[in-house]
């Protein structure tokens, strides 16, 4: 049988999951495989170790772990940190080695991932974190960046913590699914909470977390008492901020209670997991290109991490119970979360 050799790019981790050896590739490595292998490369450029960063690595190894198999080997690269103008360049670098399926997870360097599908058209592109549907193609699938549906279960605690009735929020930018996010958030507080208001900001970069702790100020200073970021190094910056001013706050991407436990009540998770295994089935059953997949709470893509152990007690026992049985809806199939729309209402609204 043909050799394959994928030359990939700093260390190799090897992960013995049930009797099978799922691999990891980073840059500098130089391995071969036989067998029908599927080579998998993410590029962001966010920087790892970033709550994105690690969102996105978990869902991608957990799929590895499900679907890796002596026999059809699957071997993932990763490159985070690339420069938006090198982006074209490090995902040529992957093809020329022999990738057949590239997960391009922001709607930031969309374009440039559909230039290069259209340039590479027996090559697999698997876009997300706000790509639009209509970008699919032959070779083209999308899963929607349903991160925004576990803001409803958020909400509801921001809704119910708020002593002030407002709620601030913030985030890099102005588009559709961000503002679905802001939009799911104060349905969700309004649930519980017919009274409260927001107020937001945008910061205008997406890791500055510099512009995080100011954005968080400056919306402390308009009178919310508690504060919602959802980006990845501003986020980061924004709880820092809101940890040393008292106020609280819920994480974003990841669990992130360790970066002000005194202040961060829970997280929204994203386990983009799913995604994943739906894309490499597909693949497999050639049915991978003109999809959009859209999931939720159901399939566990976003959902709140446990409570914060030093804050349990500020969150009324109204909203747990709210969320508990919100959730025994989930768990039946007949829980429905509202319809929020893709545009921003005026901020104090």
């Amino acid at each position: 049988m043909k050799k394959l050799v994928l030359i990939s790019i700093v260390l190799v981790a090897i992960l013995v999951v049930a009797g099978y050896v799922a691999f990891v590739y980073y840059p500098g490595i130089t391995t071969t495989h036989q067998g029908n292998v599927l080579r998998l490369a993410l590029v962001d450029f966010v920087q790892q170790g970033s709550a994105y960063a690690d969102s996105m690595s978990y869902g991608i190894d957990e799929a590895v772990k499900a679907l890796n198999s002596t026999e059809r080997p699957i071997i993932v690269s990763k490159s985070f940190g690339i420069q938006v103008a090198e982006l074209k360049s490090v995902i040529e670098g992957y093809i020329a080695q022999g990738c057949n399926l590239i997960v391009v997870p922001e709607v930031l360097i969309e374009s440039v991932g559909v230039e290069l599908a259209d340039k590479y058209p027996k090559v697999n592109f698997l876009g997300g974190g706000g790509w639009s549907p209509t970008d699919v193609r032959s070779n083209v699938a999308v899963y929607a960046w349903d991160l925004y549906k576990g803001y409803y279960l958020a909400g509801i605690i921001a809704g119910a913590v708020t002593e002030k009735n407002l709620i601030g929020w913030m985030s890099a930018f102005d588009f559709p699914d961000n503002a679905r996010l802001y939009n799911m958030l104060m349905a969700g507080a309004r649930a519980i909470n017919p009274n409260v208001k927001g107020v937001y900001l945008f910061t205008g970069d997406w890791s500055d977390p510099v512009k995080g702790a100011s954005a968080a100020d400056a919306l402390v200073d308009a009178g919310a008492d508690v504060v919602v970021p959802a980006g990845d190094g501003m986020t980061e910056g924004a709880i820092a901020e809101l940890g040393r001013k008292g106020v609280y706050t819920i994480g974003y991407n990841w669990d992130q209670k360790h970066l002000a436990p005194n202040v961060v009540l829970t997280s929204v998770l994203y386990n983009t997991t799913a995604y994943i295994i739906t894309a490499i089935k597909a693949i497999d059953g050639g049915t991978f290109g003109n999809s959009y997949w859209t999931m939720g709470l159901g399939e566990g893509i976003a959902k709140l991490a446990p409570y914060n152990t030093n804050l349990e007690q500020v969150i009324p026992q109204q909203a747990k119970n709210m969320i508990n049985s919100i959730m025994d809806q989930v768990s039946a199939g007949t829980f429905k979360l509202p319809v929020v729309n893709g545009t921003m209402p005026p901020s104090g609204t």
